[in-house]
């Protein structure tokens, strides 16, 4: 029998629908997103996802997780999205797939417009805050992955030298003591025998996936007002350096001395400031007197 014009819309529009089973699945928790913001992929595009990190120190050769998050949708605003694979009866929770990066695949994942099951996939990779090369990503998230095509490359490159950049300044020029503060609260590293050198190296790598998060004390205006109150006591020569007890004292009343661990008649001035500074947020005493010069 032949395909006459009646039977022809039938089977697009069968097509359609299989499609669509296929893009995003949206479900009583998850996906329900204004649907001009969810991305489309075209029959002739491909989508080449790469995993940040070495690929070949994998453990078990495969980085997988549960493809979940929450993102801002511009009109709805927070909403849960995830890899929806099946839909669930009434009451129950949809099956929900895994982002796998696979270490004999060199850490890549490269979608295809013209395969239809990818499409689904795509859109939550787009869409997710683990993807670096996300303009509307949350900057706080840790970065798993960008995307790498021809029509991305810049986009990713650009980010992830910022990124690198603002990384390595941070684990550079960042006090020591807020270094342990942050590494142990943002990202629960065990810092407790960690060296210098060690605390230094670890807040680089862990910059390098997500910015850190430096804690209260570093922006409290009080103690903004305290460290710059130690650099003009410093410039102004009030506060010296002993050497034979290793403390810094008022010069103004030289009856007064505070040890301070770990200071060095060789540190350079900003170190000395800094170390005084961080001594002082736990000494009360030490941080009255310092305000009252």
């Amino acid at each position: 029998m032949s395909v006459g014009p009646v039977e022809l819309p039938t089977i697009v529009g069968a097509l359609k629908q299989e499609l669509n089973q296929l893009s995003m699945i949206a479900t009583d928790q998850y996906n329900n997103l204004t649907p001009s913001f969810v991305p489309k992929m075209k029959p002739d595009e491909v989508a080449i996802y790469v995993l940040t990190g070495d690929p070949t120190r994998m453990k078990g050769g495969r980085i997988m997780y549960q493809a979940k998050d929450v993102i801002s949708d511009p009109e709805k605003g927070a909403v849960e999205i995830a890899y929806v694979i099946a839909k669930a009866p009434q009451g129950k929770l949809p099956q929900i797939g895994n982002i796998e990066f696979l270490r004999e695949e060199k850490g890549v994942i490269t979608l295809s417009g013209a395969i239809p099951s990818h499409l689904n996939l795509f859109q939550h990779m787009e869409l997710c805050n683990g993807n670096g090369s996300n303009p509307n990503r949350d900057t706080t998230k840790e970065i798993i992955f960008y995307r790498k095509d021809a029509g991305y490359k810049e986009i990713s490159m650009l980010e992830r030298a910022k990124l690198d950049a603002e990384a390595f300044e941070y684990a550079s020029k960042a006090p020591v003591d807020e270094l342990r503060r942050v590494l142990a609260e943002d990202r629960k590293v065990n810092v407790k025998n960690m060296t210098e050198t060690g605390l230094r190296a670890k807040a680089l790598e862990e910059g390098k996936k997500r910015p850190l998060v430096a804690a209260a004390p570093a922006t409290n205006p009080a103690n903004a007002e305290l460290r710059g109150k130690i650099a003009e006591a410093f410039d102004a020569e009030i506060i010296k350096f002993s050497v034979a007890d290793k403390m810094l004292f008022n010069t103004q009343n030289t009856d007064v001395k505070y040890p301070v661990a770990g200071l060095l008649q060789t540190d350079p001035k900003e170190k000395k400031i800094e170390k005084l500074y961080q001594a002082a947020l736990k000494d009360q005493a030490l941080s009255d007197a310092l305000i009252m010069l």
